[in-house]
């Protein structure tokens, strides 16, 4: 039994598979521009991010100190401490290092 493609099915399966193969490339180039874009992104991110954490830890740093000076009884301290707690800003004072 000898079958043979008929030019029509191939012409199908030649578009067919055309269709899939652009299909893939314009998705490739797609993906390869949204990853571009995200990497651009996370690098303009980064410097604004450590600015962050550096104005996080004077803020932590500053709240430690007041922290301390409320529990040793002065009384700005105390009402500085209370603002910030009615704006749900709870400080504490640092943890005491350890002796060696």
């Amino acid at each position: 039994m000898n079958q043979q493609m008929s030019l029509g099915t191939f012409i199908i399966l030649a578009l067919l598979m055309l269709t899939i193969g652009t299909q893939m490339f314009i998705t490739n180039g797609q993906l390869r521009r949204e990853r571009v874009e995200i990497d651009r992104q996370y690098d303009e991110q980064t410097p604004q991010i450590e600015s962050a954490k550096q104005l996080r830890d004077q803020f932590n740093g500053i709240a430690g100190a007041v922290a301390e000076l409320a529990d040793q009884g002065n009384p700005n301290a105390v009402r500085v401490r209370e603002q910030l707690a009615k704006q749900g800003i709870n400080i504490k004072a640092p943890e005491a290092a350890p002796a060696d």
